[in-house]
């Protein structure tokens, strides 16, 4: 057999490593095995002279699948980065007793999330961006107007549309929200392994806001939401807004969320390749589908 050593400088290593780059995407076409199956060595670290070697084995950052290397990552927000604390119900009516609206808060939630099924897509197309934060306000009202209407309590407000700018703008910030336990955790990880990662939500423009206060930002590359591109998941349009912002090709992505609908199928329909995160649920790899994203860190980098 001949060997064909190809010389890496020391600051080479250095780069390849930061941006967790596989070495065998360095080698050119010719010296690669015919196909991925093909048995490589288990680390092509041991072909350097030791002075090109960096600190500890554990420098170089190889995923278990050298040849079909995930690039990006995308990820919806509420229900797979971060949660309501408490219900909505339970939210609302504390806004709404100030008002002298009494309603149990379970009945508010209940309330709330058949208005919120039934209600349209949260997504304004072929609308100037500067009139998108006021769209989302009105389409968010509407929700709570039906759900108050539902439980006729509506006209006991005085004025509802103040009430609910109040809490409107409560949900922009930290205090309603809790950041799941094993997301900076997941995020830090696959961040280290020199995968990008990007949200894709339904979410409006008030995540960006919640993202800062929540310490999230810093970890994801760019943000795609429905009511900037005017469609929300499952539309295809929204995952080929987000695809555009990777710059990278389609079997390089996986989108990661909590919606067997918007987030796995609408994943699925356009041909990426999609986890359901359902938390509280017993691991099914073999489903695409984890309670954690540390389940699927684990079964991503740990498996063959």
């Amino acid at each position: 057999m001949i060997y064909i050593a190809t010389v890496i400088t020391a600051v080479d290593l250095w780069n390849i490593s930061n941006n967790g780059i596989s070495i065998i995407n360095l080698l050119p076409s010719f010296l690669l095995p015919p196909s991925s199956s093909f048995p490589l060595p288990s680390s092509l670290i041991n072909l350097l002279p030791s002075f090109l070697l960096p600190p500890s084995s554990s420098f170089f950052l190889l995923p278990s699948s050298f040849l079909n290397m995930t690039k990006v990552i995308l990820l919806d927000a509420v229900g797979t980065l971060f949660g309501v604390r408490g219900s909505v119900g339970e939210i609302y009516q504390q806004f709404a007793s100030q008002w002298g609206v009494d309603v149990s808060p379970p009945a508010v939630n209940a309330a709330f999330f058949e208005s919120f099924k039934t209600a349209p897509p949260m997504a304004f197309p072929s609308v100037e961006s500067t009139k998108i934060p006021e769209l989302e306000f009105e389409w968010w009202c509407e929700v709570a107007t039906a759900t108050y209407k539902k439980l006729g309590a509506f006209e006991q407000f005085s004025d509802f549309r103040v009430f609910f700018r109040e809490l409107y703008n409560h949900f922009a910030t930290a205090a309603p929200w809790f950041v799941y336990p094993d997301v900076k955790p997941a995020l830090t990880k696959w961040r280290d392994r020199g995968i990008k990662l990007a949200v894709l939500s339904n979410f409006d423009s008030r995540l960006y806001p919640v993202l800062l206060a929540l310490k999230l930002a810093d970890f994801f590359d760019h943000v795609t939401i429905s009511t900037e591109v005017g469609a929300a998941k499952p539309d295809r349009k929204i995952f080929v807004a987000a695809l555009q912002k990777c710059g990278c090709a389609i079997e390089e992505v996986v989108h990661i969320g909590d919606s067997l609908t918007a987030d796995y199928q609408g994943a699925i329909n356009i041909g990426l390749k999609a986890f359901l995160l359902s938390r509280n649920t017993v691991l099914q790899p073999e489903k695409n589908q984890f309670a954690t994203l540390l389940d699927y860190f684990d079964y991503s980098f740990n498996s063959v």
